[in-house]
């Protein structure tokens, strides 16, 4: 068995090779004194001052080895780098992602903090740290400090999407800062949801397209700043007309499932948007509300119409005898009905004029209550200024604003930043979310079954979801599942491990989210709960110490006869190489790192500033 199992040291003790040192150099001296003094010109005296001096120089390396290791627990200083310069840096950088610095987290540095833990951590503390001005321990990184060198991740490892989580202001969106930076410095599609509306974020992606060089590639979309923001349409993307209606339909329980009145808005929602497809009309929340609300009539003449032109010869002959009135479009709808389902319907039947014809018969009295909980979905989705932002309309030469959507976006390699404005609104913002998402699946979908299309190869695309527990649903567990094959690199950005549990209603299921994520970014997190499962997810390794005992002992048939021992003794114990306490206590901007194939790497975000206008690249 190897001596190192046995080697124990601890680097956290008095420095006493100082004395060492002290006392070689003074025998030293006292020699050369000697031989001055006596002026005895002898070797012996000259041997023996070198020998005491590389004693003591031999000391004196410990010492300053142990001297460094204690004063770099004194933490480190905060980086700065330009934006420009982070550009440079990863310039050439194609096959990897720079996350900061930092080291390699190892079985010697649990140690470490193992021994830490065990003395008197607040006697290493820093001055301020005692005033209570410091934010986490800044011996965590100290302890590897020496071993510090810029942290890359290869490309390829993020393909199985990232998960970052840290309390508020622990430095979040600076990581994001620089993840975006370099997915827009390689030319690749980015698109970042943040439901809060942070500026900081949304500078970030403005910046970096102007850093290298494509400002006009920037798209803003904002619900609270409709003047500034651009038009997208939710709805845009889509194979059939049934995931069209399912993404209003989730918003109102169960997403087309068992609940009665889900499933009645999901089924009229769908032949409405069929109904619309016929006549070659783009469907969009504005439209599908005004058939809520006023009535399918308009439609259904439109629909008839269509399919008669298209299959049967001289039908406006033939449905006269069913007209009998033309005074409004319901008249003209009833006549229509009558004459598919007694001429039309046996030899030119349509599925989709069957469904819309259905919801126009249907009583419209108990279709209004059926649709009651979709009635207010609508029109909070019509609403003012959101209604034109949602619901973009391309013939409308007065609106100015570009419209945009999520496969033109990708399709140009542009970098688009949604702020969803929940902290205003939260009902509103969860309700884009959740479209955006069934949007973005659909692309995806396309994406993996036909490419980008005119034979392209396609191009990673990089989604970043800020505050992610706030829009996580079965689209996303779905994008996040099936998401890889269509290169998308998704970057899951969290508060606490709770979030996820209360937002998907057991933490199974939140377990099933963040088992998507491969790659685990973690600042500091002050949930007890959110520790302890990150722990969990760490490799285990062994950690030891020293125990002592003493005891006495006397035996009765003999008063005088006195036992006393002293035992010490090595354990050794299973734990994970980061423990759950030290999640935190790390400073901010500081983070620990679980990257695939189990390694762990400790690391420091540097702040990219961005340089004065008139200044910089």
């Amino acid at each position: 068995m190897s001596d190192q199992v046995f080697k124990f040291d601890d680097p956290f003790r008095p420095i006493w090779e100082l004395q060492s040192v002290a006392i070689w150099m003074a025998v030293c001296a006292g020699a050369l004194l000697l031989q001055a003094s006596m002026n005895a010109n002898t070797w012996v005296f000259t041997a023996f001052a070198i020998a005491s001096f590389g004693f003591a120089a031999l000391r004196a390396v410990a010492a300053a080895r142990l001297w460094t290791m204690q004063r770099n627990l004194a933490g480190t200083p905060v980086s700065f780098t330009s934006r420009a310069e982070l550009i440079e840096q990863t310039k050439g950088e194609g096959e990897r992602m720079f996350l900061g610095y930092g080291f390699e987290w190892t079985q010697e540095h649990a140690q470490l903090v193992h021994q830490l833990l065990r003395s008197d951590p607040k006697g290493l503390a820093p001055a301020d740290d005692a005033n209570g001005k410091a934010m986490g321990k800044p011996w965590i990184h100290g302890i590897g400090k020496s071993e510090e060198v810029p942290i890359w991740i290869p490309l390829e490892q993020t393909a199985g999407h990232m998960l970052l989580v840290g309390t508020t202001r622990a430095g979040k969106t600076r990581i994001l800062d620089t993840i975006i930076t370099q997915a827009i410095r390689r030319g690749e599609p980015v698109i970042v949801w943040d439901p809060k509306g942070d500026k900081g974020l949304r500078d970030t992606v403005k910046n970096a397209c102007a850093a290298v060089g494509r400002p006009n590639d920037f798209i803003f979309v904002h619900p609270a700043f409709p003047e500034q923001s651009w038009r997208i349409d939710p709805l845009k993307n889509f194979n059939r007309a049934t995931e069209l209606a399912s993404r209003p339909a989730a918003l109102i329980g169960n997403d087309g499932g068992t609940d009665p009145f889900s499933a009645h808005a999901m089924s009229v929602m769908t032949h409405l948007c069929e109904g619309m497809l016929m006549i070659g009309m783009k469907p969009t929340i504005k439209q599908i509300a005004r058939f809520v609300d006023n009535g399918p009539e308009w439609l259904v003449v439109r629909a008839c119409e269509a399919h008669f032109e298209k299959c049967v010869p001289d039908w406006k002959e033939q449905a006269k005898p069913f007209i009998k009135s033309r005074r409004n479009d319901r008249d003209i709808a009833a006549g229509y009905d009558a004459f598919y389902v007694d001429v039309v319907q046996h030899r030119w039947p349509n599925t989709a004029l069957n469904g819309l014809l259905s919801v126009f018969k249907h009583d419209k009295q108990h279709q209004q209550k059926m649709l009651a909980s979709l009635t207010p979905v609508l029109t909070m989705l019509t609403a003012g200024a959101l209604g034109d932002l949602l619901s973009p309309d391309t013939e409308d030469l007065t609106d100015r604003r570009p419209i945009t959507d999520f496969a033109r976006v990708i399709r140009n390699g542009q970098a688009a930043y949604l702020g969803l404005d929940s902290l205003s609104d939260n009902m509103v913002g969860s309700a884009l979310g959740s479209m955006f998402t069934a949007d973005l699946t659909a692309v995806s979908g396309d994406r993996y079954n036909y490419g980008e299309g005119d034979g392209e190869e396609i191009k990673p695309v990089t989604l970043v979801i800020d505050e992610a527990a706030e829009l996580v649903s079965d689209k996303l567990i779905q994008l996040l599942n099936k998401s890889g094959g269509s290169l998308f690199r998704l970057v899951i950005a969290t508060q606490t491990f709770a979030d996820f549990a209360a937002r998907v209603g057991s933490e199974a299921k939140a377990r099933m989210v963040l088992g998507n994520l491969n790659i685990r970014i973690i600042l500091r997190t002050i949930d007890g709960g959110t520790q302890q499962y990150l722990a969990e997810q760490f490799p285990k390794g062994y950690v030891r110490h020293l125990e002592y005992s003493q005891a006495t002992d006397a035996k009765t048939e003999d008063p005088l006869a006195f036992g006393y021992r002293i035992q010490e003794s090595m354990k050794e114990t299973q734990v994970p190489l980061v423990e759950a306490e030290v999640l935190g206590c790390l400073p901010n901007l500081e983070f620990f790192a679980q990257v695939s194939g189990g390694r762990i790497l400790k690391g420091r975000i540097p702040i990219v500033l961005d340089e004065p206008e008139g200044q910089g690249a």
